[in-house]
This record gives structure tokens, sequence and C-alpha cells, in this order.
């Protein structure tokens, strides 16, 4: 019994009471902060029966919201709270202003404009970039969010260059990457040591470097020499060339050096496919193809590997490379 309560307990959605830190700045000014119930998902029209009775705080008026039989303009100043009442086809919110009890409506398509935004989902965007760090388009370095507030037409941020005195204001962080993300990927390069050019070198990661927006993940050997590669790329079909991330770590480098000598190991990591190649060997190199294909005869053993529209096929006669088309 004590269990199944539990687990009750646990499905039952949680209302929260939240105040919206509002800096109307080049917008009306707002007094009024009240506070209100709400749950954290911002307006849709996924289920909207659910966001009945949830509070909204009005970010941009143009002339969308409407009211009487006759759908005349109804006029709020920015940041007025209302209550959704109800709902006329999945499209068309009631609203109810908090303050005089105003009634009006407003439809909500996927690409028309949203006047209001869920009081919850403000604070839950507002809780979750705090102290955030992110890496912006076209800036060097990387930058923390030090402040967040609801002005017009939606939610906005000051970030501030980590180590650094410089800020920045924005008003949306759509297509900034998040910095977590790359140390994330940093840390699985961590307690190891890793090939890092096609001369069988090996290094240590070291730190990420933001240039003009491009996070870089950067290597040191034993000679404090560097290794750049580009994070922001996903990995590319040879597994050592510019921009791509290190694969191999330095165990195998030497395993793979000493099977195929040096000479052939170092064309492995230049994706430089040769007659003569095993499949494993252009597998290292290239990676396993798109499609492929097998013939026996009484006499050999044929395959061909197809990498793509541009890319080569490989021809493997008994095993080992014969032919190698589109190079």
């Amino acid at each position: 019994m004590k269990q199944l309560l539990s687990l009750l307990l646990l499905m039952t959605p949680c209302m929260i009471t939240a105040q919206v830190k509002v800096i109307p700045g080049d917008t009306l000014p707002s007094e009024r902060k009240p506070v209100y119930q709400y749950d954290s998902t911002d307006i849709s029209t996924i289920h909207p029966e659910k966001y009945i009775g949830q509070k909204v705080i009005l970010y941009q008026n143009k002339g969308v919201l409407r009211y009487g039989w006759d759908n005349k303009t109804y006029d709020a100043p920015l940041f007025t709270y209302f209550e959704i009442t109800g709902f006329k086809a999945p499209q068309t919110f009631q609203m109810k202003r908090c303050d005089n009890g105003d009634e009006c409506s407003f439809d909500f398509f996927g690409s028309g404009v949203k006047p209001v935004m869920a009081v919850g989902y403000y604070e839950s965007i507002a809780k979750a970039r705090d102290k955030s760090r992110w890496i912006i388009e076209g800036k060097d370095g990387v930058w923390q969010i030090v402040d967040t507030w609801l002005g017009e037409g939606g939610i906005r941020h000051k970030l501030k260059m980590v180590g650094d005195t410089l800020s920045i204001s924005l008003h949306t962080l759509w297509g900034q990457k998040s910095y977590a993300h790359y140390v994330d990927m940093m840390d699985r390069y961590r307690n190891n040591e890793w090939v890092v050019d096609e001369n069988n070198s090996y290094g240590r990661v070291d730190t990420i470097k933001v240039i003009n927006g491009t996070p870089y993940l950067v290597f040191k050997d034993g000679r404090n020499k560097t290794y750049t590669f580009d994070m922001s790329r996903a990995q590319g079909r040879h597994y050592i060339s510019i921009g791509d991330l290190p694969f191999f770590t330095k165990s195998d480098g030497v395993k793979y050096a000493h099977k195929y000598g040096i000479t052939r190991w170092k064309q492995i990591l230049s994706g430089d496919v040769k007659i003569g190649f095993t499949k494993e060997m252009v597998a290292l190199s290239i990676g396993y193809p798109n499609q492929s294909a097998s013939k026996t005869n009484a006499y050999d053993d044929m395959d061909i590997w197809e990498y793509g529209t541009g890319l080569e096929t490989i021809v493997f006669k008994n095993g080992k490379v014969c032919e190698i088309w589109n190079k």
C-alpha cells in the first residue's frame, strides 16, 4: 500500500508558486508582481484543455488579442497577467485578465504570433539557464548567463565572457551552442593518450578553445606541441584528418603499427586506401561501406564495397583490395 501511495505521489503533477521577473526596459512599465500557481510547460495546441486555469503573461501585443462577437482588437499593457479559461477548437484560447476580469481570446497557429507565455515556462527556463555557459556565434571565448528577464517579444539574457569583463545581451539563444555539451565530449578523452595526427603522434586532451563561435578540442603531446580539432563537425570518413576528432588510442596505434608496419599504418591514418589493403585495413581507414556485394566462383572470392555517390568503390579479390574506383 505504501509503495502504491508513493507511486501515485510521483505521478501527480506538481504545482509551483512562482514570481516572474519582468524588466520592461524599452516597453511599458509594470508595477504588479503577483504570485500565481502554474505548471512548467508553455502554451501549445497539444491537449489544450490541460492549460485551463494556467496563468500566462502578455509579452508581445501586436493586435492579436480580440474580444466580443465582432472580434474587435483588445489592447492591454505588456506584462499583464491572464488566466486561460477555455478554448474554441484547439487553436483559439479564451482568457481572463487577472486584475480586472476582462475577457478576450487569441488564435494560436503553429507559425502565428503567440502573445502570451506561460508563467511556469519562463520560470523553468530562467532556472535551467542560470549561470549556464554558451558558445556564441561569431564570438571568441565562452559566455556565461548572469541575468535573465522577460522583455517585450521574449526571454532576454545577459552574458559575460568567462575570464573577462566583456558582456552582451541576447534576445534569444536560438542557434547558440551549449558549452556543457562540448565539455562532456572533452571528458570522454580524458585518462588516455590518443593518436593525434597522420604520423602516429600521441597526445592528451588539454582544453577547449573557442574561435569565432567554433569550439576546438586541443591536445598536447609530450613536447608540449598542440593539435587542434574542430568539435562542431560530425565524425568524418577518415578518422584522422583536419576537423575530425581522434578515434584511435595510443594502444591502438602501437598495436596496428606493429601489425601492419608503420608505413601502412600511416596510410591507414591518412585515409589513403592502397592496392593490397585487407578489409580490416580499409575499415580502419575510411570505415565500413554504405552497401556491399559478394560473388564467389571456382577461382576467386570477389567483394565490392560502395561508399556512396562521388566516393570510392573498393573491389576486393580474395580479401585484398585489387581495384579502387572514383578515387
